[in-house]
């Protein structure tokens, strides 16, 4: 017999989950959290035998057999925890599973807002900046702010190449990039995460600055309104790819996916593509929320880059670039941002004069961008980057982020 009282409904035009549906789905998600914890701790065991008769007496659950006939394959071939994230082979960990089957992984991917924010909802933080400027009505001017958009991302790049956290981090690829939307930079790509309580929380707790979150009050209803969005869609590796264990926290704290918005239309025309559902948002909801995510701070940790907010205002503020960071973005550009605006452009002709360094170099000088030989970030924090690269050390690193690693990936 099918409970009437887990189901989505339908009011004024919106899908609306029910309580006691919502309070499933959470359940459903500390499953299977469970699961990847119990093939990590067989992988674990397997990765510590000492011969094949001892490997092989190691049980494994019915629930991950992948070939019945053939048992021990279930878990042999995934010994690393390294996978091949994208169709570019850019190894990534996955979260918590070392080299677990991907069966273990959560296959539902999610997106909480705050607000039903209308036109802008479901977009990356660079198309909504684009969407909201007054002088981006023209093309010309959105690729303007998409080359500075990329233009930002490699200072940012080379900013982080300072800490030996990033350089010799050890456990997958990182990106910049997606480190950058993680900490203030308006970039392409949209968050996703496969963890429906870190969505939740941030559509049921409101943000205060400064990284900061409360749990939100009966009388934030009367602003915010009584129902949190949802977005809800099934991953697919080819366009919402794990971001995996990165070496600044935070965008593997929140268990990130992500959607490159310039492959395929423009950023600011394309909204992710997931169902848009609400819930029933309540103060008791975001409380147990906020205290579960250790007040916020689980989400956002003290991770060492936390501590350059000044050096990231500057790199999301600066109009003064390198000019080897304008040479590469020009090139990403062309080579790959370009050919996916074909079809979706109101004027081809400006495009087109996109291929010319000089014509984009006129473009961003008329908008009071210029270039230097080098990246100026000022800093006062000489000491403490150096005392971080002095005291990184990837094993505590894993210990204390629980990367189940193997000696190869620390030593590799």
């Amino acid at each position: 017999m099918v409970d009437n009282n887990l189901k989505i409904t339908t009011e004024n035009g919106k899908k609306i989950i029910s309580p006691n549906l919502l309070e499933e789905m959470i359940a459903d998600r500390d499953r299977s959290i469970e699961r990847i914890r119990l093939a990590t701790d067989i992988r674990k065991k397997q990765l510590a035998a000492k011969n094949e008769t001892e490997y092989n007496n190691i049980p494994i659950p019915d629930e991950f057999l992948i070939f019945k006939h053939e048992p021990r394959s279930a878990m042999h071939y995934y010994i690393s925890g390294f996978t091949l994230a994208d169709s570019g082979g850019t190894p990534r960990c996955y979260y918590g599973a070392m080299g677990a089957p991907a069966s273990v992984l959560l296959p539902t991917l999610y997106r909480g807002e705050l607000c039903d924010y209308g036109e802008t909802a479901g977009y990356s933080s660079l198309g909504r900046f684009i969407r909201k400027q007054p002088n981006c009505i023209c093309d010309e001017n959105r690729y303007i702010e998409i080359v500075v958009s990329q233009m930002r991302q490699l200072c940012f790049h080379s900013f982080l190449t300072s800490f030996h956290q990033y350089t010799k981090f050890p456990f997958g690829t990182p990106l910049a990039g997606i480190i950058a939307q993680h900490y203030g930079l308006d970039t392409p790509f949209i968050d996703l995460t496969d963890d429906i309580r870190v969505a939740l929380f941030f559509a049921s707790c409101k943000h205060i600055g400064n990284n900061k979150y409360r749990p939100i009050e009966e009388t934030d209803l009367y602003e915010l309104g009584k129902y949190g969005v949802i977005y809800i869609g099934m991953g697919k590796p080819e366009h919402t790819p794990i971001i995996g264990y990165q070496p600044f926290c935070r965008c593997h704290r929140q268990r990130g996916f992500y959607f490159d918005t310039n492959i395929g239309s423009p950023c600011w025309n394309q909204p992710i593509d997931c169902d848009k559902l609400y819930f029933h948002r309540t103060p008791e909801l975001s409380h147990r929320l906020y205290e579960y995510f250790d007040e916020g701070e689980y989400l956002f940790p003290e991770d060492g880059l936390s501590k350059f907010e000044e050096e990231i205002k500057q790199i999301r503020l600066t109009k003064v670039f390198p000019s080897g960071a304008f040479d590469l973005a020009f090139d990403i550009f062309n080579h790959r941002i370009r050919y996916n605006l074909q079809e979706s452009v109101t004027d081809r002709e400006v495009l087109d004069k996109f291929q010319n360094k000089d014509y984009v170099l006129k473009a961003l000088n008329d908008q009071g961008y210029t270039l230097c030989p080098q990246l100026h970030i000022h800093t006062d924090n000489i000491e403490m980057i150096a005392a971080l690269n002095n005291t990184w050390n990837p094993i505590e690193f894993a210990i204390k982020e629980g990367i189940e690693y193997t000696p190869y990936m620390v030593h590799r």
